[in-house]
């Protein structure tokens, strides 16, 4: 986001922070701090009376006690924005007021936008919406949730109002490509916005795509139905059924669009055992959040069921939970197992104290609902019907490619092709080829990359993501081709996408620590990496490999050094980032070894038009480096290249400008 006069930003949509000049994260300790920052932004001319402020913030304590916290909040504030604090934030005896015009603010330039109205100019506004308002941020009170709920209201009703106002006006005109640009827009900011389904289900019936209408008819079902638990209304049903008829075979039959289907998980709640008055409502309560993890994953649905009996109807999986309360602590029990076999997957019991605290178990949970998802995935899928062998397909490709090698990859590619045709509403077949088109050049030195490849790859993640628009592999697919054309705006764009959808998911995660920490953004890359590695129970070998990109970018050198001797041998890059790291913790006559290995695997494995020279190797390294900034991508290639001919001797690769977090560091 752009920066304002005084060279601050402050993000308030999606991952909450204030940027500082140098591009730092000056987000304030205090968590009552920054909801002061953001409250005052929001504020017409910034300002607010004191009044004001300690209601919101501290309307729980003594008015001493609050006039005293609403100061110490203040002086943290003036700490985060430093040298600049006395011209952004201006406070006397009664009011005080953040100086907006100085503090480029996400939100604000969304509403400057939304005024002028143009679909340029509304869609641009709903690039920057990422994520709710303040999405994330620790409650600091009633109050401040009541306002912050209003807000969030008023803000996704102005931009979905602008967006709807936008999609009409480019019917009315017959502008297909706005059309199809707001529509996706308006359900990035509302997945079950029906208006939104609308367009898009009446684009694809104009150009004659009746299948691809009709697909766009049922992710508006499921999203209704996920969201609000209805159905989509009665007259988009009825032009649903006309463009039905309208499809038809060659023999004249109609044809019969299969949605892509995945196992089932069926959920069984046992009766709470302890005093009903205890334990009714925190069972309910869990049971929610439970589910509510469960449906993050795309490779199984979740049922509820009356009775252990009607699993064997629903699917492959069943899932007892209960809760019990034994006088001394509360336990939540879990157990998956097989419904045919009985066989048990997985069993977990958590424990905590009777005054719960929700926080402190959701971590638990989601824990949990990714084993589950592990465990489906890794699993034999039962032949589900005609799409179970897409599924089968994929699934077998997929396994495959997280092994990154090259003969793995050409025997991925034909199985994700035929999971393709074999079920076009399947989204993830299409992300996976778009990947291996992107790695291929990682794996074989040499190799070019050539600008059609990259625009083919960037079209079937995009096509992946008008399939499935809430499927977070296709956006951090779609990321990591804008990185490679050195594209950081969208590439950062998509991978904040892909981790609001899914933000318990490993494989997310982890590509975002890598791709975070080449656009810049390193404590956020090792809260991702470090989180992936603490929730998959199997991590495969790249996930050591991303997350110690993230470290030496990070300045952790000897927590890169034990990462990369995890990561997958198949990739000559790594080998330099562990060369680097080396010669930067001051272990010169080992970094010149791994130069010299690094050197030495690209000869032995070089499949390049040219013959092999160390000049022609770090052109190669140049490019498959996805560090967009230009003089930081020159500076680490020429540390790789000082290493050998300098015999190590120096600190080689210079981290951005930061405050490094070590409580971020295992």
């Amino acid at each position: 986001m752009d920066m304002g006069a005084g060279g601050f930003a402050l993000k308030l949509f999606g991952d909450p922070r204030l940027i500082g000049p140098d591009g730092s994260d000056r987000t304030p300790r205090l968590r009552k701090a920054f909801c002061l920052l953001a409250y005052l932004a929001l504020q017409p001319n910034g300002q607010a009376r004191r009044e004001r402020l300690i209601g919101l913030l501290w309307g729980d304590r003594g008015q001493a006690q609050a006039q005293g916290s609403l100061r110490h909040a203040l002086l943290e504030l003036r700490q985060s924005l430093g040298d600049q604090a006395d011209d952004l934030l201006i406070a006397d005896r009664l009011s005080v007021r953040l100086d907006t015009q100085a503090l480029a603010v996400d939100a604000l330039g969304m509403d400057r936008l939304l005024a002028v109205g143009t679909a340029e100019a509304v869609l641009q506004a709903s690039a920057g919406w990422v994520g709710d308002l303040l999405d994330g941020a620790a409650s600091p009170g009633t109050a401040f949730d009541h306002w912050l709920e209003a807000e969030r209201a008023s803000r996704q009703a102005a931009i979905l109002h602008a967006l709807e106002k936008s999609v009409t006006e480019a019917e009315g005109s017959g502008r297909d490509r706005d059309i199809e640009a707001l529509a996706r827009a308006l359900l990035r900011v509302d997945p079950a916005h029906e208006r939104g389904h609308r367009a898009l289900i009446d684009l694809h019936a104009r150009k004659g795509a009746i299948a691809a209408a009709l697909r766009q008819f049922e992710q508006c079902r499921k999203a209704l139905a996920q969201s609000l638990d209805i159905e989509p209304s009665a007259e988009l049903r009825s032009h649903v059924d006309t463009l039905r008829r309208r499809q038809s075979a060659p023999s004249g039959s109609a044809i019969r669009v299969m949605p892509h289907r995945t196992p089932v998980v069926a959920v069984f709640i046992q009766p709470a055992i302890g005093p009903p008055e205890l334990v009714r409502d925190l069972s309910q309560l869990l049971e929610d959040e439970l589910v509510t993890a469960l449906s993050r994953y795309r490779t199984f649905s979740t049922r509820l069921i009356a009775s252990p009996q009607q699993a064997a109807e629903a699917g492959p999986y069943l899932l007892r939970i209960g809760l019990r309360h034994d006088g001394a602590a509360c336990r939540y029990g879990l157990r998956l197992c097989d419904t045919a076999t009985n066989l048990q997957y997985l069993v977990e019991v958590l424990t905590f104290p009777l005054a719960a605290d929700l926080v402190s178990v959701l971590p638990g949970l989601a824990s949990f609902a990714h084993r589950v998802d592990y465990v489906v995935r890794t699993a034999r899928v039962p032949q589900l019907g005609e799409t179970a062998e897409a599924y089968d397909l994929w699934l077998a490709g997929d396994r495959m490619v997280e092994t990154f090698s090259s003969e793995a990859f050409d025997a991925a590619i034909p199985l994700l092709n035929r999971a393709a045709s074999a079920d076009p509403g399947f989204a993830r077949p299409l992300s996976g080829l778009a990947s291996i088109e992107l790695s291929w050049q990682q794996l074989v030195p040499g190799a070019r990359c050539d600008p059609e490849t990259l625009a083919h790859a960037t079209r079937l993640a995009r096509d992946a993501i008008a399939i499935d628009p809430w499927d977070s592999h296709g956006h951090i697919i779609a990321a990591w081709a804008y990185l490679r054309q050195r594209m950081p705006e969208q590439a950062r764009r998509h991978f904040e996408q892909g981790r609001a959808l899914n933000p318990d998911d490993p494989m997310t995660l982890i590509a975002c620590a890598e791709g975070l920490a080449h656009l810049g953004s390193i404590d956020d890359a090792i809260r991702c990496g470090e989180r992936a590695l603490e929730i998959h129970p199997a991590p495969p070998a790249y996930f050591y490999w991303y997350l110690a990109v993230a470290c030496t970018h990070a300045g952790a050198y000897e927590r890169a050094l034990t990462l990369t001797r995890l990561g997958p041998e198949t990739v000559p890059e790594l080998i330099a980032w562990r060369a680097v790291a080396l010669a930067s913790s001051g272990r010169a006559m080992e970094a010149v070894a791994a130069g010299e290995e690094f050197f030495q695997r690209l000869g032995r494995s070089w499949g390049g038009e040219e013959p092999f020279t160390r000049e022609r190797a770090l052109r190669w390294l140049d490019e498959v480096v996805l560090i967009p900034d230009e003089s930081r991508r020159r500076q680490f290639v020429d540390a790789v290249s000082r290493i050998t001919s300098s015999r190590g001797g120096s600190v080689l690769y210079r981290q951005p400008q930061r405050t490094m977090n070590p409580i971020l560091l295992r």
